[in-house]
């Protein structure tokens, strides 16, 4: 496979993947629901307890430093397909900079979530990314992607699902494992837009 640089978002996904993997092992341990568990809990624990300084039993969190770089690593990439899309599988002017731009403010704020800003970075980052994907899902059924288009409404509608029961406060403790599967789903889409892109190549002004 000849590297283009249309695979650089589906390279920092499989790198975040690797990242996510590698801090979880460094976490000292604890949730919200077992304060002085070892290690971290797939089931119990969230993402978010990577990006604080004191572990849940009140160890310091060894995973800190290395979970805050894998999430700024993330956006970075996801800011750049968000960036590039609208290049290989464009609309018009104004969908093609809505898509661009809400996009990367998505993933601008999504780093609040390690901060006292938590929720609006949920929020913020959720709603913008959801015009964004929007965007995206009409280029895909314009562009005749109706694959890419299947996978992308199964994995939103589970980071909806998500969303929706952490606002809600609904099925709180199976909350930490859903999410987890609805980031896979998302990533792991985003990671085939990715490849997508690769395959198709960039479309010129006027194509």
């Amino acid at each position: 496979m000849k590297f283009k640089t249309a695979h650089i978002p589906l390279m920092g996904i499989i790198l975040f993947f690797l990242g996510y993997i590698w801090s979880a092992s460094l976490y000292p341990g604890g949730s919200k629901f077992i304060l002085q568990a070892d290690g971290f809990d797939w089931f119990h624990n969230y993402w978010c307890d990577l990006l604080m300084p004191t572990a849940y039993n009140g160890i310091p969190n060894e995973a800190y430093i290395f979970a805050m770089a894998t999430l700024i690593e993330l956006c970075l990439v996801l800011a750049f397909l968000f960036y590039q899309f609208p290049k290989y599988f464009p609309l018009n002017a104004a969908w093609n900079r809505i898509i661009s731009i809400a996009g990367i403010f998505a993933v601008v704020l999504v780093p609040l979530i390690a901060t006292d800003f938590h929720h609006i970075g949920v929020a913020g980052g959720s709603f913008l990314g959801l015009i964004a994907i929007l965007g995206i899902f009409k280029s895909l059924q314009k562009h005749q992607m109706h694959t890419y288009l299947f996978w992308g409404v199964l994995a939103i509608f589970l980071l909806i699902i998500n969303n929706v029961m952490y606002f809600a406060k609904i099925g709180v403790y199976y909350l930490a494992f859903l999410q987890k599967i609805a980031f896979f789903f998302v990533l792991a889409w985003f990671g085939f837009i990715s490849w997508g892109m690769a395959e198709k190549g960039l479309v010129k002004v006027g194509d």
